[in-house]
């Protein structure tokens, strides 16, 4: 079915099908699928994507790791994913639906980073090819569409589909739910061509792209193999660039590429700067970023590859001591960042690279997770979610009088 309003209102559904259960959900799912967990009420139990110490990047969710928060958490009933990440790693979605299989539980996969994959015969395994039990794409990046449009896919019985389709047009009643059933056979099957004549080209370009900023002196093109993963497992459409060769940080890369050039890069953090290669790019688009990756800064020699940053090892998330939603909703108050260790978190803190959240509504913050974040603001960390932005403060939960 299409979703008019987007992923979030279809991962809210999918939630809200399923009142009640406990869910198993990536550490590294986008921020409309926290803000899904507390719309819908769940009680997340997370697993956390390991992280490659040299890039400080997540590296995907590992089946293992899957296998062992099942075996203790044996009331769980749906594993929510996102693959690929916003850096473009694909985790290994035929080993988790595998360990699904094995326990009994619903594989979700959120593929709004990668809807590409499944229309290219050479790229990392889709949802829908590793047999996920529900897949929530972009439509949007595919065709351009306006608004927003998400396609969720149903298989199996592991979901109702007329309780998904209730929950969406509760979410967005103004917008009609669009089933794709036999009716529009021949409508898909076209719109299935154009897909795989748009999506083979993003491919060819941005292979293009790769091999020309490849060339740039003291730029690093971020492979596979910087992650110690498969080739299939990175989605050769986003690029991640190392671009501290240059001189400059990640964000100060993305501020110049934006006033000398007019372009505007997918994301930055203080390392690297995020590329998306997508339908609307031809040679010349992937010209004018080479030229402008070139201009940044200056190049002093041969850039080395650094040690394993110690900030790449994400501490355990705290107890999880209420749902995200009773957080969210009980009477919170901003404290001293030292003083928050024992109190439990009123908001997310995602810190950029990897991505991972380190702490969300609800759960404890331990002296670990607050050791981390105070290095992480003395190393100018970049860090969503917080309402004081310099991380001076937290929201914590008022503590019962």
């Amino acid at each position: 079915m299409l979703v008019g309003s987007g992923t979030p209102t279809a991962t809210q559904a999918l939630l809200l099908a399923r009142t009640g259960d406990e869910v198993l959900m990536a550490r590294d799912v986008p921020v409309s699928s926290q803000a899904a967990l507390i719309l819908a009420g769940a009680n997340p139990v997370w697993v956390t994507p390991r992280v490659e110490g040299r890039c400080g990047l997540g590296t995907g969710i590992d089946p293992a790791d899957v296998a062992a928060a099942l075996a203790e958490h044996p009331q769980v009933r749906t594993l929510h994913v996102a693959s690929p990440s916003y850096t473009g790693v694909c985790s290994d979605l035929v080993g988790l639906r595998a360990v699904t299989d094995q326990h009994g539980v619903a594989l979700v996969v959120d593929e709004s980073w990668g809807p590409q994959l499944h229309w290219h015969p050479h790229l990392g395994a889709s949802g829908v090819s590793a047999g996920a039990d529900a897949v929530i794409t972009s439509a949007q990046q595919l065709i351009a569409a306006t608004p927003p449009l998400s396609l969720l896919v149903l298989r199996g019985d592991a979901f109702d589909v007329t309780r998904v389709a209730q929950a969406v047009r509760m979410a967005e009643p103004e917008v009609p739910v669009v089933p794709l059933d036999a009716q529009n056979f021949e409508a898909r099957q076209r719109l299935a061509q154009q897909l795989v004549s748009r999506v083979t080209r993003s491919v060819e370009v941005a292979r293009l792209a790769r091999s020309m900023l490849a060339r740039v002196p003291g730029v690093h093109v971020l492979s596979a193999a910087d992650l110690a993963l498969p080739v299939d497992r990175l989605d050769p459409c986003t690029i991640v660039l190392e671009v501290n060769g240059r001189g400059l940080d990640g964000s100060s890369a993305e501020r110049l590429m934006l006033e000398n050039h007019g372009i505007r890069v997918d994301g930055a953090d203080a390392r690297h700067l995020y590329l998306v290669i997508g339908p609307e790019d031809d040679v010349a688009a992937v010209r004018r970023l080479v030229i402008a990756v070139a201009s940044l800064g200056s190049w002093t020699g041969p850039a080395r590859r650094k040690a394993p940053d110690p900030l790449a090892i994400l501490p355990t998330p705290g107890e999880q001591a209420i749902t995200p939603r009773d957080a969210w909703y009980a009477p919170a108050e901003s404290v001293r960042i030292e003083r928050s260790v024992g109190r439990i978190c009123a908001e997310l803190v995602t810190p950029y690279p990897p991505g991972i959240a380190l702490a969300g509504p609800g759960e404890v913050l331990t002296t670990a997770t607050v050791a981390w974040l105070l290095e992480a603001v003395a190393c100018r960390m970049h860090i969503r979610g917080p309402s004081d932005p310099s991380l001076t403060t937290l929201r914590v939960v008022v503590r019962d009088r």
